[in-house]
């Protein structure tokens, strides 16, 4: 959502330094999200795994629960090095800085958050699949 609301809305704040603090408080809101998010997945699809009646289904709810827990390293490996060098920015109110850097940081994020979408997003549509023909209520 962060990727198709607040990011293109972002554009439009003029002074760059600005844009890095935005994109900060953001950044702070959802953070709080998107690690109990995977943690939930990963232990919701790990036990459908476990009690899947199948083996294939077995199988699927595993590969959407590593799904679910991959975007814990990516955001750790991947993402937090350009939190960090933001929140520098952010954080030394490093006006140059954010001029020469900040929006090429800001364009990388975005692409990165786009990629973690994506996984997150494979896990709960082949989870949901999954379920949605396997389980009856």
């Amino acid at each position: 959502m962060i990727n198709f609301v607040t990011m293109p809305a972002l554009k439009k704040v003029s002074i760059p330094l600005d844009r890095i603090a935005f994109w900060s408080k953001t950044f702070d809101l959802a953070s709080k999200i998107m690690a109990p998010l995977g943690v939930i997945g990963a232990a919701g699809f790990g036990t459908a795994a476990y009690y899947a009646p199948t083996d294939f289904l077995q199988k699927s709810m595993a590969a959407s629960s590593v799904l679910s827990f991959l975007v814990l390293p990516f955001t750790l490996f991947v993402i937090f090095p350009v939190n960090a060098e933001m929140k520098k920015i952010e954080a030394n109110n490093d006006a140059l800085k954010a001029n020469k850097e900040g929006d090429k940081f800001l364009e990388k994020w975005t692409k990165l958050n786009i990629i973690r979408m994506c996984i997150m997003a494979a896990s709960m549509i082949n989870g949901l699949k999954e379920m949605s023909e396997s389980y009856t209520l």
